[in-house]
């Protein structure tokens, strides 16, 4: 925009009412641009929001999911562990039952030996 001065470098009413009226109208359509960029933006940001709540959800669902598979896991091992346990302490009963059988069937025979049956 120029600014309305007259050769003597004084403003006359007349320019000066058109310059205001016309910078008005140009600042009145730029502030009415800008708000609607701001409705559009503030749009966008309360759509972001919603799908961020979204996100959020699906993460913690997916947490809670996680814990649980986790947690059956660790009761698996747990198991497992047990079951090492009964396998380390087979070993000794094995034997030991291995021993007291021999020894009965050896005690059996030598009964058996002594007094036949009829």
């Amino acid at each position: 925009m120029s600014d309305p001065i007259n050769t003597q470098g004084a403003k006359t009413d007349e320019a000066w009412r058109n310059y205001v009226t016309k910078a008005l109208r140009e600042n009145d359509a730029s502030f009415r641009a800008g708000d609607k960029r701001m409705a559009a933006l503030e749009s966008g940001l309360l759509a972001n929001t919603a799908l961020t709540k979204q996100a959020a959800e699906v993460a913690q669902q997916t947490h809670d999911s996680t814990k649980e598979i986790v947690s059956a896991f660790n009761d698996l091992q747990a198991g497992i562990r047990v079951i090492g346990w009964f396998g380390h302490l087979a070993k000794p009963v094995g034997i030991v039952i291995f021993v007291a059988s021999t020894i009965y069937a050896i005690v059996n025979f030598g009964w058996l030996l002594i007094h036949p049956p009829k």
